[in-house]
């Protein structure tokens, strides 16, 4: 089956979003899709006066205003203000810790995204541990699956602790991302890794002075690469 060239654009957007190791945010409110005629400042202040209304309900009410502190959170993030969504989602989190709420974990995954979109890498850390923690409670490392979502996580730790100079902590959890995708691996050991792996198992090995693997995973990277190249290349065509 020949994929479209809409497709084919697809796959580039994905692959380079992969690629600049951007975490994923969970759905967000689109600008205009809710109230089509009505301006960002319209609908920012439909979301601010959501937050004012749900900040004088009483104690019970905490629920609905850590919802609210999400989704204008998740506003700004849209429109491009992730300064703006930080403070809120910090809020929206210690409320859901208080009160033992069901969207802690959600918003654990959330903040430690925006921080380290935001390069803030200190402050991500102890956030990536736990939502790495809370996967670990669902999925128990050695469980073999098709997709392993704890290798997402172990690779923007190995990040993380490469940029605080922890170069021992991020080999740990490298190896261990590194492990988990062999295991999982489907295609037969021609594509077990992620491309944002394999950048950053480079840097680590870089880093740690193991020289002379750079190579052989530089290959691989370079395999990843052209393969992607290969598929993109395809659409269209026939």
């Amino acid at each position: 089956m020949k994929l479209s060239k809409e497709v084919c654009l697809s796959i580039v957007v994905c692959s380079s979003a992969l690629q600049a190791a951007v975490l994923p945010v969970a759905a967000a409110p689109q600008p205009g899709t809710s109230g089509r005629t009505q301006s960002l400042p319209q609908q920012e202040s439909k979301y601010l006066q959501a937050v004012e209304a749900a900040e004088k309900q009483p104690g019970a009410g905490k629920a609905n205003l850590a919802a609210a502190l999400t989704k204008l959170a998740d506003f700004y993030r849209v429109i491009g203000k992730g300064d703006k969504a930080i403070p809120l989602l910090e809020r929206a989190l210690k409320i859901e810790r208080e009160n033992q709420g069901p969207s802690r974990a959600a918003l654990v995954e959330r903040l430690a995204s925006e921080f380290y979109r935001a390069k803030q890498y200190a402050k991500a850390e102890p956030l990536l541990v736990e939502w790495l923690n809370d996967l670990d409670k669902q999925n128990p490392p050695g469980k073999q699956r098709p997709f392993d979502p704890s290798v997402r996580v172990l690779v923007y730790l190995g990040d993380t602790s490469l940029a605080l100079d922890d170069t021992a902590k991020a080999g740990k959890y490298l190896e261990r991302a590194r492990s988990i995708s062999e295991k999982s691996d489907s295609s037969g050991g021609l594509m077990p890794y992620s491309m944002e792996f394999l950048k950053t198992y480079i840097d680590y090995l870089s880093k740690s002075g193991q020289k002379a693997e750079i190579a052989e995973w530089q290959q691989r990277l370079t395999t990843a690469i052209n393969h992607r190249d290969r598929q993109c290349l395809g659409c269209g065509r026939g």
